[in-house]
């Protein structure tokens, strides 16, 4: 992600822990809904998994999906259907009156 860190982890490793959301993890709070596609190079999967761990690790409710064969956005329309399903019955769920 050189184009917003300005270098690579490799030449610069202070500014990705400076920046990642596990640094201040036990700050959250907010129930979170993550899902990520198998395939994504922006936001990879392990990536994702991690910071759900973090997130149970510290008591925030959360779930996660992978989609499989889906990349950063998810595109394939049974998939955008399942995502959109469970985001709204999650928002049903923790923004109910």
């Amino acid at each position: 992600m050189p184009p917003f860190f300005g270098a690579t982890a490799y030449d610069d490793p202070a500014i990705y822990a400076k920046l990642s959301p596990l640094t201040t993890i036990k700050d959250a709070h907010t129930p979170t809904l993550l899902y990520v596609g198998e395939r994504d190079v922006e936001c990879p999967e392990p990536q994702t998994l991690e910071f759900w761990r973090g997130l149970k690790a510290v008591g925030v409710p959360t779930q996660m999906i992978v989609y499989a064969g889906e990349g950063h956005g998810i595109r394939q329309p049974a998939n955008y259907l399942d995502l959109e399903r469970r985001e709204l019955g999650w928002l049903d769920r923790y923004l109910a009156p």
